[in-house]
């Protein structure tokens, strides 16, 4: 995780990167599993793991990356294409492997892992890129903006969460 830039102090931000860790561990196991020939319980981690991606990258679409379109068009474009492919991927690999062959299953487990790669790399360039860009570019208005979003879709403010966090009474 990157701290070097202080974004993680903005509770939206530090939000999107808990998901993130929660993103990663949920994955990993989904690759371990795969890797012990366990197909049943590495697609049920792979249902969790759409559980958790679906209103992250709503978030993230819907809040993040619009603010930062004026400045990073082709990037944040970018991120979103990152996120339908990856959404597909996983969608897809949920079904299993072909068949219950050695070779099948061999074959899943590797295309699991591989998109578990291109999963983590995708973090990386939100965490050391976007994250940061948008602590350098927001405006207040647009991380309540970012917060309004997260608050539709999960019904948990960031903001009330920070200030219940610091002991600051809400008004």
């Amino acid at each position: 995780m990157c701290e070097y830039c202080g974004c993680q102090a903005v509770a939206a931000i530090e939000a999107l990167t808990e998901e993130h860790e929660q993103v990663r561990a949920t994955a990993d196991d989904a690759c371990r599993l795969a890797e012990a020939a366990d197909v049943d319980g590495a697609r049920a981690r792979l249902t969790e793991l759409g559980a958790l991606l679906r209103p992250h990258t709503a978030i993230e679409e819907r809040g993040l990356f619009p603010a930062l379109a004026g400045d990073f068009g082709p990037a944040m474009e970018g991120l979103v294409d990152d996120h339908r492919q990856l959404d597909a991927t996983f969608q897809a690999l949920c079904r299993g492997p072909a068949s219950a062959g050695e070779v099948d299953r061999q074959v899943w487990a590797q295309a699991l892992v591989e998109a578990v790669r291109t999963l983590f790399e995708h973090i990386l360039r939100e965490q050391d890129g976007v994250f940061p860009a948008a602590l350098s570019t927001l405006n207040s208005k647009q991380w309540d903006d970012l917060d309004k979003v997260r608050t539709e879709l999960t019904g948990v403010s960031e903001v009330a969460g920070a200030l219940s966090t610091s002991g600051a009474a809400l008004s």
